[in-house]
């Protein structure tokens, strides 16, 4: 009888825990949007950058817009590296292509990576929680 309420406490604290993070993650890309709104893009970069370090999941739009900024200040090495975690997380090559900053970055290489990250991201689905 004793595991019931030991349970229920983790549960409750995984649970919030992660909703608690994701409100730091939130409120951290919120931050950096307002540097955006600024046109005080450099300082955006940094945050995205530690935001992405810290959550092992991300929103892919948030990379892109990432990726964006960094190719804007000529970060493009980094730029490759948010759009692979764009791609990564779901948003397909066309998407890219449709980016002005984000376009040029595309090449062989990326191409075929592109492909296996489409893989991956579809076996990171868990389609039986979607059925339900």
């Amino acid at each position: 009888m004793k595991a019931i309420p030991i349970l229920f406490s983790l549960l409750f604290v995984a649970v919030f825990g992660t909703a608690q993070n994701y409100f730091d993650y939130h409120k951290k890309i919120n931050k950096a949007e307002k540097h955006i709104a600024k046109e005080q893009f450099a300082e955006a970069i940094p945050i995205y950058q530690e935001v992405f370090d810290s959550f092992p999941w991300i929103f892919a739009k948030d990379a892109l817009i990432a990726g964006q900024l960094a190719v804007h200040e000529g970060q493009d090495s980094l730029a490759r590296t948010f759009v692979v975690r764009a791609l990564k997380g779901g948003v397909e090559l066309p998407c890219i292509y449709q980016h002005k900053f984000l376009k040029q970055l595309v090449d062989d290489t990326l191409k075929m990576e592109a492909k296996e990250y489409r893989k991956m991201y579809f076996k990171s689905i868990d389609y039986q929680l979607m059925k339900e």
